[in-house]
């Protein structure tokens, strides 16, 4: 039997990523809703423990913790499916955002929470300080897990729109190092203007494909509804 020794066909990025498509992500179930509801549980029990004594933190932990509530069910529906053997992890756009919001509830959260004290003693003029300096590293984690998820996304269009989700961020993390840009400002707008073109991307997938899992839809609306601490004191004015 002659051997031609031409090489094994190879699967092309497109090929592989059809068939990574090809492998769903589980339906979502009374479980996921169940899940959901334990993890609203959780967080809202931890924010109360720590803002007993403000209503209105508690009235905007109860709000956040459904959202915190969405991001942990889908992280940990997607670890699930890694364990299960139904690569890869983050498939998803939205399944980069899941991760992120949870990254983000557990050491932006939880940190901020633990030296609140200390932040509200602190000498706003002392950059030096270890408070500062904490939270300088804390705020960068968010937005280096962003900037990964930038170089493993394959998607063009979702990309280009987490690298601009990426610079938003620059601003606001030089501020703790003394460095208050001109931009700083209009931050709050940029971040409106992603908002909208993620709602835009998205509607185009919707309509033309390709078509994404229910995580992916999860972190999406979660993002979106995480903006509300941008977009509401912009239409604050116009409201009143």
């Amino acid at each position: 039997m002659e051997d031609s020794g031409a090489p094994m066909p190879t699967l092309s990025d497109s090929s592989a990523e059809l068939s990574l498509a090809a492998v769903p992500a589980p339906r979502l179930s009374i479980r996921h809703l169940m899940l959901w509801t334990f993890c609203c549980a959780v967080y809202w029990a931890l924010i109360r423990e720590v803002n007993a004594r403000s209503s209105t933190q508690l009235h905007v932990g109860l709000f956040g913790s459904i959202m915190t509530g969405a991001d942990c069910t889908g992280v940990i529906t997607l670890i699930s499916m890694r364990v299960r053997g139904r690569p890869p992890l983050l498939k998803h756009p939205g399944h980069w955002l899941l991760s992120i919001g949870v990254i983000s509830t557990l050491t932006v959260t939880s940190v901020m929470h633990t030296i609140s004290s200390s932040i509200a003693l602190m000498n706003p003029l002392d950059t030096d300080s270890w408070e500062f300096v904490v939270l300088r590293v804390v705020l960068l984690i968010p937005s280096v897990t962003l900037a990964f998820a930038c170089t493993r996304i394959r998607d063009r269009s979702w990309k280009l729109l987490f690298m601009a989700m990426v610079l938003v961020e620059v601003p606001g993390f030089l501020y703790f190092f003394g460095i208050d840009l001109p931009t700083s400002y209009y931050r709050p707008w940029l971040k409106l203007v992603l908002a909208f073109a993620m709602v835009g991307l998205s509607i185009v997938e919707i309509k033309n494909g390709p078509r994404r899992d229910w995580l992916h839809w999860t972190g999406i609306t979660a993002y979106l509804v995480s903006c509300r601490y941008f977009i509401l004191p912009l239409l604050a004015p116009s409201i009143q």
